[in-house]
């Protein structure tokens, strides 16, 4: 989403599930000249930035979403506005958790104004932000890249010792992996043309993975002990003319045989791109990760130089994105294979009504036949859809919480 351009447009859409917090956030949005239009889901939210936004009238001037309460909600009905055509024309606002500044990765770059708030703070927000004339307002789409991504970077280490980064810089990004997939996350990322360093964290298990303008430059697991599959040197070993074995070769290393004319940089980028659709498929397994994202990560010699390879090209961050949702579809046929056809399932009715705007018909209409009674074939045969078809949507309604296994009762 860009920065606001000074036009005639006096609506803002509002995007809170909670009432009285929408209440407050209408009437700072009057107060501060604007026409509010609450919108409840995302069929209303697409419908109303449809008929308002660039492509209709041209009176909405800004959306103001919650992000806070549900963010995976948040971020679907932001994505059902962004699928409006010239809904990236709109400016955005973010109300937001202190804990979690930067919740929805489609929005990154947004301005956002952290809860608590009066109504006097969000009208003053309001106010800087659709009336002020914004610098470079008339530029080409895409111009509001993220800032700093395509700048060169001031010097670069030595090639034998790679960039680390600063742990001390706040991330522009952080998301659950276990509320927000890590192809989704990657999606994000891969639409804003980011370019920087994604980390991954789970426990004492770590990675980073360089990117730049929908590229993949670079994944690498960091920690002492990682799998020898899962280590660079691996992809490398039958190419390379190392002597020394017991040196793994790193991608510091592999540029150098580059400049020495030991290595084909075709092999190399061969590698970069199976070692990296490696390490982020082990990531989508990490039902605990943490994904964190720094735009302005200066990158190490090794991805400055992988990024500057027109042919081969290196790997676009698009394949990643379907590899890990390969590997996350997989991981679901496998464990509605393990299914158990003969427990019983519980619904959490507040869980469905939160979600309900985001289920399928189909998933509607598992959750119709579970009620505490039936088993998992029995309710297969009520819906009309075949065992394994109905274990499938189970199991992703189970990861997502909104049912759950029967426990059996407990005899005194």
């Amino acid at each position: 989403m860009a920065a606001f351009q000074n036009k005639p447009a006096r609506a803002v859409l509002v995007y809170d599930p909670s009432p009285t917090s929408n209440e407050l956030v209408c009437a700072a949005v009057r107060e501060a000249g604007y026409s509010p239009l609450s919108v409840a889901n995302k069929t209303e939210a697409a419908a109303t930035t449809h008929r308002l936004g660039s492509a209709g009238t041209g009176t909405l001037a800004a959306l103001i979403l919650d992000a806070s309460a549900d963010t995976p909600l948040s971020e679907i009905v932001l994505r059902s506005i962004l699928g409006v055509e010239g809904a990236d024309r709109l400016l955005g606002l973010l109300l937001v958790d202190p804990q979690n500044p930067a919740p929805l990765p489609s929005a990154a770059g947004l301005p956002s104004l952290p809860r608590p708030f009066s109504r006097a703070q969000l009208v003053k927000v309001l106010s800087e932000m659709l009336c002020a004339d914004e610098p470079g307002a008339d530029a080409e789409p895409g111009a509001d890249a993220e800032p700093g991504a395509d700048a060169e970077p001031d010097d670069h280490e030595p090639p034998e010792s790679e960039r680390e980064l600063d742990g001390s810089n706040r991330a522009a990004l952080r998301c659950e992996l276990a509320q927000f997939p890590l192809h989704m996350a990657l999606h994000a990322l891969d639409a804003g043309r980011a370019s920087g360093i994604v980390s991954i964290e789970e426990g004492d298990k770590a990675l980073h993975v360089a990117i730049h303008d929908g590229r993949l430059l670079r994944a690498e697991m960091i920690g002492d002990q990682i799998d020898e599959a899962h280590a660079f040197d691996f992809y490398l070993r039958d190419h390379s003319d190392e002597t020394d074995s017991n040196e793994p070769l790193t991608h510091a290393g592999s540029l150098e045989q580059i400049q020495d004319g030991g290595l084909d940089a075709a092999i190399v980028m061969s590698a970069v791109e199976a070692h990296s659709l490696e390490i982020l498929r082990v990531a989508g397994t990490w039902k605990n990760g943490v994904l964190k994202f720094w735009p302005r990560a200066q990158l190490s010699a090794f991805d400055d130089w992988s990024a500057s390879q027109s042919s081969p090209r290196a790997p676009a961050l698009g394949g990643a994105v379907l590899a890990c949702m390969q590997s996350a579809e997989d991981f679901l046929v496998r464990q509605a294979r393990a299914t158990e056809f003969d427990q019983v399932l519980i619904r959490r009715d507040s869980a469905v009504a939160r979600l309900r705007a985001v289920l399928d018909e189909e998933d509607l209409k598992v959750l119709e036949c579970i009620n505490g009674q039936l088993n998992l074939k029995e309710v297969a045969r009520k819906a009309g859809y075949g065992s394994f078809a109905v274990a499938k949507i189970v199991v992703r309604l189970a990861n997502a919480g909104i049912i759950e296994r029967r426990s059996p009762p407990t005899f005194i």
